[in-house]
């Protein structure tokens, strides 16, 4: 009768081995799909990153950009207020009146006398 107990002992034993493997292989199956699917989450995230830093660095290209263009127009206006008051000053070292020199370069008259004042003082 021992042998009975014993072998009934050892198939108890056996079915709860075989049944705590068989809940660990499930167990590690759950982790690997785990771990994948966080790896998964982690290249998105990464990829996210990168493309927020292409995003990035392409405004900051965009605003260089509008900045020079900005500049360039600055210039333009600059250079387009500066060349009637030179060739008013040309025109004035010539000695032309204040009134053809108005009208030649469309600046007003007062500004033509206020550049006369300021080159004969």
């Amino acid at each position: 009768m021992c042998d009975f107990w014993e072998e009934l002992l050892n198939e108890g034993r056996k079915e709860a081995e075989e049944q705590a493997n068989a809940q660990a292989e499930q167990a590690n199956a759950q982790a690997e799909q785990a771990n994948a699917q966080a790896e998964q989450a982690i290249a998105r995230a990464e990829q996210a990153k990168a493309e927020a830093e292409q995003a990035k660095a392409e405004a900051e290209q965009a605003k260089a950009e509008a900045e020079r263009a900005y500049a360039q127009v600055e210039s333009v206006k600059q250079n387009a207020r500066s060349y009637p008051i030179k060739t008013a000053l040309r025109m004035i070292k010539d000695g032309l009146a204040s009134e053809k020199i108005a009208v030649y370069t469309g600046l007003p008259i007062e500004e033509v006398n206020e550049l006369i004042s300021l080159t004969s003082a």
